[in-house]
């Protein structure tokens, strides 16, 4: 009869595309210098990306539960890069993007009525934005089909 490895965890199979996320994230957080760091977290991203934009939630998830297994700091690498890609994906050369997510609450001890939120709000919300929080040259660009702005 076969005995089953004693370590388990440390040898749970990877597919053939988490292996090399989790590869990249243990060479960053076991790099040395300024340097090295740079190089493999520019490989690091680099990597992530086409799993970002293909929706492979299931080998970014594999690779996070290996991971977390096996390497902490590894697992605080691969993280943060993907929080990163995340929020501030780069779309052209000449700009940056941030997402920001901003839930519109109302507290009342009345039925308040949810949906799509009326034109005239929504260009209330966007003058607020640009006056109170964004710099002057910055643009806002909805990604919800609700608050698409029609022009």
């Amino acid at each position: 009869m076969r005995r089953k490895p004693l370590n388990t965890a440390a040898r749970s199979k990877l597919s053939k595309y988490a292996k090399p996320l989790a590869q990249l994230a243990i060479l960053l957080a076991d790099a040395g210098s300024r340097i090295e760091r740079r190089f493999w977290k520019i490989r690091l991203m680099n990597a992530i990306a086409p799993h970002l934009a293909g929706n492979s939630e299931t080998t970014l998830n594999q690779s996070l539960d290996y991971l977390y297994e096996t390497h902490l700091q590894a697992y605080d690498e691969l993280a943060f890069a993907l929080e990163t890609s995340v929020e501030s994906p780069g779309l052209n050369p000449k700009s940056d993007v941030l997402l920001i997510a901003a839930p519109i609450l109302a507290w009342s001890t009345y039925n308040i009525p949810s949906g799509r939120i009326e034109p005239a709000r929504m260009e209330e919300i966007y003058t607020l934005f640009r006056n109170q929080l964004l710099a002057a040259e910055a643009e806002i660009v909805p990604t919800a089909p609700k608050l698409q702005r029609r022009r």
